[in-house]
């Protein structure tokens, strides 16, 4: 079944979540983990009213002053003088609900500024940490966590910053689900096991796939032989964990199957990963965090300027982005939707001799949504920020979470999901 394996053995004490674990694991639902035994709901139409918070990693390190271009400061052209967006190419951000003559987007944006323009974009500028780190690695690890300090005693143990939340916000299988993603280190620790998959048209029981016709036949003989069986102990828990896998294959199909738009996605991986979630929104299912992320932003080199390598992924975000905001506002969602667009670090001030731009720090991330606060948050960017190696950190990327969190998703004491003191506080008020 599906995509995941899991080639763990049995431990010469067994316990209940073992046995479960790998009665899962054998048929590709090792993600769920042992309380998958909660009844999985059945999923009919998208309810109304529902928060959801869709997050988008741009892996790699994405290059924030290409992106959000500080269209005033001389620093940016006379620094970047290959990779610069030449004036005016940039697209403007001088009108519409929040106009601003310090920033312009780079030209493969375009939908990014019509919901910037509408009020639907926000911002936030210089998000960091303390103490920065500019290992791909470690950073991401920082931002998975949701702590900066004490690393294995800290933050490993307890797990990622969205496993934290789940368990005391939305303690299901479905409460976060990550797509294309693997298993991200924002779901480690969750005592309810978070769902991952490749790709939803792949998880799906196959008794033979040498004889098609006969699945429906096949599946319904398992489900008899399960159902038969109400041996007591952990036999019966494996039973009961494959049967409800069985069940949420079975959804998962159906709402595949039911799924309508009239949006014509494209067929990025990023657009495959966000058209999943949209089944899902569609199909009723209870998730209110989706997980998703593309990659090859770390250019280093030929990194390109209003065209080339990064305006080609710039514009694949903008196209799956796009897509899936339509399919939102279509299904009357999109005020009930938020997205973050995130990266572990920004780049240099200034290019590098291959026509790249190496490790930086401070970044500017993506809020977009119905009814959010649009514009630019956290402090501007300014001359100085532009005459050192990178801008510095500002805005705590856990105030963006907060802010996501507290404002959006409704949830009251963060304490636990965000441990850790912080040496900088910014009340956002975007969500």
């Amino acid at each position: 079944m599906c995509n995941r394996h899991d080639r763990t053995h049995l431990p010469r004490q067994a316990s209940r979540r073992d046995v479960i674990r790998l009665a899962l694991a054998s048929l590709g639902m090792a993600a769920l983990g042992p309380s998958v035994l909660r009844r999985l709901p059945v999923a009919h139409a998208a309810p109304q009213g529902i928060t959801r918070l869709v997050l988008v990693n741009l892996v790699g390190g994405n290059d924030g002053l290409n992106t959000v271009i500080p269209r005033t400061l001389s620093e940016y052209y006379t620094r970047r003088p290959t990779i610069r967006v030449p004036a005016g190419q940039e697209l403007a951000l001088t009108g519409g609900a929040n106009p601003t003559s310090l920033y312009g987007l780079h030209p493969s944006l375009t939908g990014l500024r019509s919901l910037w323009l509408e009020g639907s974009a926000a911002v936030v500028q210089r998000v960091g940490y303390p103490s920065w780190n500019q290992s791909h690695f470690e950073s991401s690890d920082i931002y998975s966590y949701g702590v900066r300090n004490g690393f294995g005693a800290l933050a490993v143990p307890q797990g990622g910053w969205i496993g934290r939340w789940c368990d005391q916000y939305a303690p299901t299988p479905l409460g976060a689900v990550a797509l294309r993603a693997g298993r991200p280190t924002d779901f480690a620790g969750a005592s309810t096991g978070l769902f991952t998959a490749n790709d939803l048209a792949s998880f799906l029981y196959n008794a033979d796939p040498a004889y098609p016709e006969d699945q429906a036949h096949r599946l319904g003989v398992v489900q008899q032989v399960l159902d038969s069986h109400a041996t007591p102990g952990l036999s019966q828990d494996a039973r009961e964990a494959l049967g409800l896998g069985q069940q949420l294959a079975d959804q998962l199909q159906a709402a595949l199957a039911a799924y309508t738009t009239g949006v014509t996605w494209p067929t990025s991986t990023l657009a495959s990963s966000l058209r999943d979630a949209a089944v899902m929104i569609q199909g009723g299912f209870e998730t209110r965090i989706f997980y998703v992320q593309t990659g090859g932003f770390d250019l280093h080199g030929a990194q390109g300027a209003a065209t080339g390598s990064h305006a080609t992924l710039l514009a694949s975000l903008d196209a799956a982005l796009g897509a899936f905001v339509q399919d939102m506002k279509d299904r009357n969602l999109w005020d009930t939707t938020r997205i973050v667009v995130h990266s572990e670090f920004g780049r240099r001030a200034y290019e590098n001799g291959s026509n790249g731009t190496d490790h930086g720090h401070g970044n500017a991330w993506f809020v977009l949504g119905g009814g959010i606060e649009g514009g630019s948050h956290g402090p501007d960017l300014a001359s100085a920020d532009l005459q050192g190696e990178f801008p510095g950190y500002a805005v705590d990327f856990r105030d963006v979470w907060r802010d996501m969190l507290a404002n959006h998703l409704g949830s009251g004491d963060l304490t636990q999901v965000f441990p850790e003191s912080q040496p900088t506080s910014t009340a956002l008020g975007i969500a």
